[in-house]
């Protein structure tokens, strides 16, 4: 799970979820995408998939069925990556 850090009123930080510390930008996040899905639906269905899964992603912390469904995903015309990512070095990477 992706956790914001918010500073308290007396000093200090705390964490939350995205999905709480983010709420009401996510939620509109989350109509604006459901929006864009049905906009393209008939033309690419796939990538329409990808921003509803996305779209629920969002408010759920739970990012695992848009990865899925970017990952497998032959889109059209588009193609994104929605969310929030913590970049990091692995030993995979670097």
């Amino acid at each position: 799970m992706i956790r914001a850090s918010r500073p308290l009123n007396e000093g200090g930080f705390y964490d939350a979820p995205y999905s709480i510390a983010y709420a009401d930008q996510l939620i509109k996040s989350h109509g604006l995408l459901n929006e864009a899905a049905d906009a393209l639906q008939k033309d690419d269905e796939e990538f329409a998939r990808f921003l509803r899964n996305r779209a629920r992603d969002l408010l759920t912390d739970d990012y695992e069925s848009g990865d899925a469904a970017w990952v497998t995903g032959r889109f059209k015309n588009l193609n994104a990556q929605i969310g929030s990512y913590e970049t990091y070095d692995d030993e995979l990477f670097g």
